[in-house]
């Protein structure tokens, strides 16, 4: 069986925050119990694809690593092929916009590929939300995973295994951190949770199908193109939207509007996303059959999609 060591240090610059960051942005408590919700995602986590990296040793399955990161390799080919594909409705591709996002965060401007002519004024807020969703809502959860998790990236493990066929991959300036969670897959899936329920509250309605598909594809692919590229293991981005599927549960958005609505109507809006726009989801539940270490992963996604009772 391979050693998996830890990735190890992360440089300051690229993660921006302090150990013991203080609660998400509109999680429903205290420092003491932000810090009780991430230990429980890290164990969450553990139990069904990565183990934790504690007082210097994994703590968990690494059979399981083992499995799931053959599998994930095993996939990352025939998901590089997307790379290349054109976006809708313009021909920019997905290597280009995986450029940009890795250089800046999502914005209108690349949004507009996605969408042409958005209603006058409807989207007047999208960057701002942008960027509350990515920094404030889910920057601070993916760096503390990121720390508890370790995972080494793709081409870690590629090159640690010699692969029969080269791994190949695109360099990205923000792969600077562990693999486990995709940064860019939670906070795509976040920043899509917060632009629709603001929207929605801005509106008093719901978003028309045509935009509201536009912004699952947009949002979703933002954690997709880092898999296409081979910076991150299709895992990583269920690891990504399981953490925000559960976060969404205790997060407020609007002081005005009921929470409870809220956030089962953007946990709703996630799970369409990716059950319908993600080649990534689809390549892994295509993978998922009987023995595959996707099952169970599958399986808990799915689960913790399901309304709150």
């Amino acid at each position: 069986m391979p050693s998996f060591a830890p990735y190890g240090w992360m440089p300051p610059a690229a993660i921006k925050l302090p150990a013991g960051a203080s609660p998400a942005l509109g999680f429903d408590g205290d420092s003491a119990a932000w810090e009780a919700w991430l230990e429980e995602t890290a164990d969450l986590l553990k139990e069904f694809l990565w183990p934790r990296w504690r007082d210097g040793e994994w703590d968990g399955s690494l059979a399981l690593a083992e499995s799931l990161t053959r599998a994930d390799l095993a996939l990352m080919p025939a998901l590089a092929k997307e790379l290349g594909s054109p976006v809708r409705p313009s021909g920019v591709t997905h290597r280009d916009l995986f450029t940009a996002e890795d250089l800046s965060r999502p914005s209108l401007g690349s949004f507009a590929t996605y969408f042409n002519g958005p209603p006058p004024g409807v989207l007047a807020n999208f960057d701002r939300w942008v960027g509350e969703a990515g920094g404030l809502r889910g920057g601070a959860a993916a760096i503390e995973l990121k720390r508890r998790m370790q995972r080494p990236r793709p081409y870690q493990t590629a090159w640690q295994w010699a692969q029969k066929e080269p791994f190949e991959y695109l360099v990205a300036t923000t792969a600077v951190t562990p693999s486990l969670v995709s940064g860019h897959a939670l906070q795509g899936a976040i920043a899509l949770a917060t632009v629709v329920v603001h929207l929605e509250h801005q509106l008093k309605q719901p978003l028309s199908t045509d935009l509201l598909e536009k912004l699952q594809r947009y949002f979703i692919h933002v954690g997709d193109r880092r898999v296409f590229a081979g910076v991150h293991y299709p895992s990583d981005n269920l690891s990504s939207w399981f953490t925000v599927l559960r976060l969404l549960r205790r997060m407020k958005f609007d002081a005005d509007a009921q929470p409870a609505v809220q956030s089962a109507r953007a946990r709703e809006v996630l799970w369409s996303a990716i059950e319908n726009h993600s080649p990534v989801w689809g390549a892994m539940v295509a993978a998922a059959d009987h023995g595959s270490p996707y099952q169970e992963a599958v399986d808990r996604l799915r689960a913790e999609a399901k309304p709150s009772a």
